[in-house]
């Protein structure tokens, strides 16, 4: 008989010498009051237990942990003892090491609950930062005050004030993680790690205890830049500013006081307007990809390639989009000089955007280097998905979409970008109308 796995938001068990504990909040983790309880009172249970030499940190499902519990913002629940930034500081107080054990998304309060961990160990395919800039806040629990002085000042500013996450390779060139895993059992590696912790009796670790790598004069002058920077680029958002403040706090203060200040400038970030709407917005999106009418057992087609046909204004930035978003796209058109148009046309707005400062040349070559180009409908033949974007002519779309259906493989999405012809005339023409949408 199988056993039933467990409900509980947190598990604790041992490995020989090895405290485990795993949080288990599906589906990302996050740190509801049940759990951030739970954690706490497994480290006091293995803090008293003479046979656990160190403690593990990880997680159940898709990552170690999603951070704070959105849903307990401006409620008293987010009030609940410990605290998130509590519960950081729990971690790092223990007389035992413990190690993170990163894989999945782990980003803003998941984050910060690895920075409390003496050590960290990361799966290949992790991501790890600190996004809360853009949810109208800032990393609350910490993490303004421990990552400049894990990863240097000028990194952490970067971090923190974009929002922007890093991956393993990134994050160990850095110094965020000490190890990345060399295999999918990531708790597993952990183990080993912290057992060899234990066999050379390495110290302790304590981030807040560390020192900033710049001086203040130095650290004044990036702070100011950042400032210079963010006037252009976070016009009208207070949320980076008060990022800003908080790092720029480490090069003055000590972690005490700016780990203080940090929660009077998170809690000043929670309850503004840009805040509370950004936190709206997040839920809008989330309830936007919900249809009622579609059962919820419905499979989900995978979209690896995407095609877009017409490389006109409509083509390029849908392109434009697809690549900002991280996803590889093929623009295609009839005729090379249309095409070589097209993509000259995206550089340019891409460019504009690099000279107002709102896009380094490295992100721009790296979005670039998504959109490939092709000449003839028979490029989309193996794509998931193919957008169309040419002119808004019923005959012009309709003899598109003859092609497509000719040419590209069962099963693909077929979508249209017309904003006032009728899809159904256009799904009409196919042998799937099924598959078509607009």
């Amino acid at each position: 008989m199988s056993r039933k796995p467990s409900s509980d938001p947190v598990l604790y068990r041992k490995d020989d010498d090895i405290a485990v504990i795993t949080i288990n909040n599906p589906p990302v983790n996050t740190l509801s009051k049940y759990v951030r309880k739970a954690i706490a009172c497994f480290l006091e249970v293995a803090a008293n237990d003479s046979a656990v030499g160190a403690i593990v940190i990880g997680g159940n499902g898709r990552n170690l942990c999603g951070g704070a519990d959105i849903r307990e913002f401006n409620t008293p629940d987010r009030q609940v003892r410990p605290m998130t930034r509590d519960l950081m500081n729990l971690i790092e107080a223990m007389d035992k090491p413990v190690v993170g054990a990163i894989h999945g998304p782990t980003l803003g309060g998941g984050l910060e609950l690895a920075l409390g961990c003496h050590y960290r160990v990361a799966h290949p395919e992790s991501r790890l930062g600190l996004p809360e800039v853009l949810r109208g806040v800032i990393p609350g629990a910490g993490g303004t005050q421990r990552m400049p002085r894990l990863v240097g000042f000028s990194k952490a500013l970067e971090m923190i004030t974009t929002g922007t996450p890093v991956n393993p390779a990134v994050a160990l060139d850095i110094g965020l993680i000490d190890r990345i895993s060399e295999g999918d059992n990531i708790i597993g590696e952990a183990v080993r790690f912290a057992r060899g912790l234990i066999a050379e009796d390495v110290r302790l670790r304590r981030v807040s205890t560390m020192a900033i790598d710049i001086d203040t004069a130095t650290g004044v002058a990036l702070i100011e830049e950042t400032r210079t920077k963010l006037e252009k680029t976070a016009r009208g958002m207070e949320a980076p500013f008060r990022c800003l403040e908080s790092v720029a706090n480490t090069l003055t203060m000590s972690f005490a006081d700016g780990w203080d200040r940090e929660a009077e400038i998170s809690q000043e970030a929670v309850e503004s307007e840009e805040s509370r709407s950004l936190v709206h917005a997040f839920f809008a999106e989330r309830q936007v990809s919900r249809i009622p009418d579609i059962p919820a057992g419905t499979a989900r087609r995978s979209i690896e390639k995407t095609a877009i046909i017409g490389a006109g204004t409509m083509g390029g930035g849908i392109a434009m989009s697809f690549a900002n978003a991280g996803l590889p796209v093929t623009l295609i058109e009839n005729g090379r000089a249309a095409l070589e148009r097209g993509r000259n046309q995206i550089e340019d707005n891409y460019a504009a955007t690099r000279d107002r400062g709102r896009l380094s040349s490295g992100h721009m070559d790296a979005r670039m280097s998504l959109i490939s180009g092709a000449v003839g409908l028979d490029a989309a033949a193996d794509a998931d998905l193919v957008i169309e974007a040419v002119f808004e002519e019923m005959d012009v779309k309709q003899a598109v979409f003859r092609d497509l259906d000719r040419i590209v493989r069962g099963g693909a999405i077929l979508a249209t970008n017309t904003s006032t012809l009728d899809v159904d005339a256009i799904a009409a023409v196919t042998r799937r109308p099924g598959d078509v949408l607009g």
